[in-house]
């Protein structure tokens, strides 16, 4: 089935990133959102048990953030950053509390009420939505974009990738940002799945839904690859829970060097804070309060809570269109950006979200008639 109609921007997936990109591009143009699912946006319904962490109040993006390319994010930030995205969705009485760990929650917990806002405010921006429209390649052809669903051709000036993560296959998770990448020459790194649980070789089943606030850390020898202070859940021979999720983050990249049996994953145990069980089954003592562990490999894909990999910043402009492809941009989990737990990397959604709808206006030459 054709669908002659040449459409001024088309965004492929609705997530946080092209929602807000949706919502502050220029009204006047006509937008088209294309989603593969058939509702509501999943991810962000799943936020946290359907609490709905929108950001993090102690954002940096030294240290919160893994990407190539260290020098683009605080500008990227400036442009829109935690404060703003606080203030934004408060002003449309969706206020915020902070909680541990600089977690901000919707007052409300209802992860629905921020969903039912940003589609409201997509809608009222001259923004049409099409479900279930999965895309199976995409064109180029005189300058227009031909997006090809298994239902459907579309047609657009603009393009907009909103597509990267390809964990939680349940909700129709997609490969296309990558397609996309090796198709029109768009360097890329390879794909792996981040923040996820990690397998140790130690049995720890008796201690199965044991949560513990632990100190983790990562050493390369002497060196010090990664540490952090969070909760911790242990299952089996997964260890999990925030403490442990951003280890795959800073460890990935380090296997084309490295074998993973070279690192040493070192638990510094808080007697304080641990029960009985625990205390007894690693045998610690006020002075013997830390154990040494042997990661054998992380979880699936399926599993993973994102993906880092896609499309290089240093591909991008400023305003994150293709420098290779004209009026091509990535947004979201598109790009090579991926921030550790605690919805970091939904901020980089409104952010990446934001800076390209502000840049798809009227008055562009793309849409010179």
């Amino acid at each position: 089935m054709w669908n002659d109609k040449l459409y001024d921007v088309i965004i492929v997936w609705w997530g946080a990133a092209g929602l807000f990109c949706s919502i502050f591009a220029d009204k006047k143009l006509d937008k088209l959102m294309l989603e593969n699912s058939k509702r509501v946006w999943t991810k962000i319904l799943l936020s946290w048990w359907w609490r709905c962490n929108v950001t993090n109040i102690n954002l940096n993006p030294e240290t919160d953030y893994v990407w190539e390319n260290i020098k683009a994010l605080p500008s990227i930030f400036h442009k829109l950053n935690n404060h703003d995205v606080i203030n934004w969705f408060s002003e449309r009485w969706l206020a915020m509390h902070e909680e541990k760990y600089g977690k901000m929650y919707l007052d409300c917990e209802k992860s629905s009420k921020l969903v039912e806002l940003l589609v409201k405010q997509s809608w009222e921006n001259n923004c049409q939505i099409v479900f279930e429209q999965w895309v199976t390649d995409i064109d180029i052809k005189d300058d227009i974009f031909l997006i090809k669903t298994k239902d459907n051709n579309y047609f657009c000036k603009k393009l907009v990738i909103a597509s990267g993560w390809v964990n939680f296959p349940q909700i129709w998770a997609t490969w296309i940002a990558w397609d996309i990448a090796k198709k029109f020459g768009i360097e890329y790194i390879d794909p792996y799945p981040c923040l996820s649980w990690v397998e140790i070789i130690q049995d720890v089943s008796s201690l199965t839904w044991n949560a513990v606030e632990v100190e983790v850390i990562v050493k390369y020898w002497k060196k010090i690859l990664f540490e952090n202070r969070w909760p911790m859940l242990f299952t089996h021979r997964w260890l999990s829970w925030p403490a442990v999720f951003d280890i795959g983050l800073f460890i990935w990249r380090e296997l084309t060097k490295y074998k993973l049996k070279d690192f040493e994953l070192i638990i510094r145990f808080d007697l304080e804070k641990l029960n009985e069980k625990t205390i007894n089954f690693f045998d610690l003592s006020e002075k013997d309060f830390e154990r040494k562990f042997e990661i054998t490999w992380f979880r699936p894909w399926e599993l993973a809570k994102a993906t880092w990999w896609w499309i290089k910043l240093s591909e991008l402009s400023s305003s994150l269109e293709a420098k290779k492809v004209p009026w091509l941009y990535f947004i979201g989990e598109a790009c090579d950006v991926t921030g550790r737990t605690w919805w970091f990397n939904l901020q980089w959604a409104w952010s990446s979200g934001y800076i390209v709808g502000k840049s798809l206006v009227i008055s562009s030459p793309a849409f010179v008639g």
